[in-house]
């Protein structure tokens, strides 16, 4: 077996009741894939899970179904996560759609001193090609979107997503690889998912992260980036009060 033919990346998608229609598209946009046999697919379930047909189960190295109760997004990112043997890890929404630009990146990473994010742009509904800042401080004004990355697998050899936040602690996980000088980051240009405006990310918002934003901050980027942090939050504070939002 050649290094191409083995499996490479591990696509981890969270469901929960999820619309029928919605949940063959996002299979299907995997399973379209010229890379699809070298993904395994862990789909985390809570609820009815609508079939996966035989034919998207024979384009791809592996399909293992996990089900769990109902706990949020990222403890089900943290239950598959413990069914990754893959090199390389990506989040997932069923409501969002992977683009054939995946396969252009995925051909691109080198077998060796591979990095440890691969930060690809992404098609947002609504909204238009998102792009992840190039700086490393970036992250203290945006986050990246997740369904941009893929993650090398043994980053979380030793840690998983922090559950005391709702739907932001994907940023926080970000701002700590990517503050550390010694993470690699491969930007990319090529568009790699359409990200869905019904997402919960794009609905709520994680007031418990919002809260303790700057303290992340702080750790992660130090003191400067502190007092940015703080004073970003007290002027959103100022122009568009919590109780509008």
């Amino acid at each position: 077996m050649t290094q191409h033919d083995l499996p490479f990346l591990t696509i981890i998608l969270a469901v929960k009741d999820p619309d029928a229609a919605q949940f063959d598209a996002c299979l299907a946009s995997i399973g379209a894939l010229r890379n699809s046999s070298r993904f395994d697919m862990v789909i985390v379930v809570s609820g009815q899970l609508p079939d996966v047909s035989d034919a998207f189960k024979a384009r791809m190295h592996s399909v293992n179904i996990v089900v769990q109760e109902p706990s949020g997004v990222y403890n089900a990112y943290n239950k598959g996560l413990d069914y990754v043997c893959t090199p390389y890890v990506m989040m997932f929404g069923y409501d969002d759609l992977l683009l054939p630009g995946l396969d252009k990146v995925i051909d691109s990473i080198p077998d060796k001193e591979m990095p440890h994010i691969v930060a690809a742009c992404v098609l947002m509904q609504d909204i238009g090609i998102a792009r992840p800042s190039r700086f490393r401080w970036g992250l203290v004004f945006r986050n990246w979107c997740q369904q941009g990355l893929l993650y090398r697998s043994d980053i979380f050899a030793t840690r998983r997503f922090d559950t005391k936040y709702r739907i932001q602690a994907d940023h926080k996980l970000n701002m700590e690889l990517v503050s550390n000088p010694n993470t690699v980051v491969q930007y990319r240009n090529d568009v790699i998912c359409h990200f869905s405006s019904s997402g919960l990310s794009q609905t709520a918002h994680d007031w418990v992260f919002r809260e303790d934003m700057p303290n992340i901050v702080r750790t992660y980027y130090g003191p400067f980036f502190w007092i940015v942090a703080l004073t970003k939050r007290k002027l959103a504070d100022i122009f568009k009060p919590r109780s509008c939002r």
